[in-house]
């Protein structure tokens, strides 16, 4: 669990600097009407919307896609393949469900968005290879969501 927590804080400085930095990212950029992070952040004030998406984050999202992703995908392919192997094939697929994700930034910003899903990705399946505990990557994942809410400007 340790490992999981300090790989989502590692990584969080590469992801706000990518996107502050890189592409001046804002929230008035990203919270455009008509999107989900519009509702999110015009319908939920502060700091309900940071309770709510926490909760949301570890509840749903990181618990189904670390399930799904890391639990299931990536521990069948390490069955089969070696881990090297196993971490690329998994994070690529859990890449390509990212790509959902299309709507919420302009293309150039999305380019470094799944870019860094699949780095995100890759250490996670490092963790869950590591520790053999799927609850350091849900841990992970869940922080780094909630970090680049806050700190890139959804919440």
């Amino acid at each position: 669990m340790l490992l999981g927590i300090l790989t989502s804080i590692a990584i969080f400085p590469l992801t706000y600097l990518t996107f502050e930095v890189f592409f001046n990212f804002s929230t008035d950029k990203f919270a455009q009407a008509g999107t989900v992070a519009y509702y999110f952040y015009t319908e939920f004030a502060y700091p309900s919307n940071i309770i709510y998406y926490v909760a949301w984050s570890f509840l749903v999202i990181a618990s189904g896609e670390e399930l799904f992703f890391r639990g299931f995908i990536h521990k069948k392919l390490e069955d089969k393949l070696a881990f090297a192997k196993a971490a690329m094939a998994s994070s690529t697929v859990f890449t390509l469900a990212h790509l959902l994700s299309i709507f919420l930034f302009p293309f150039p910003m999305m380019l470094a968005y799944l870019a860094l899903t699949f780095l995100v990705s890759v250490l996670l399946a490092y963790v869950l290879h590591s520790t053999g505990n799927l609850v350091g990557c849900w841990i992970s994942h869940a922080i780094s969501n909630t970090l680049a809410a806050i700190f890139i400007g959804i919440l």
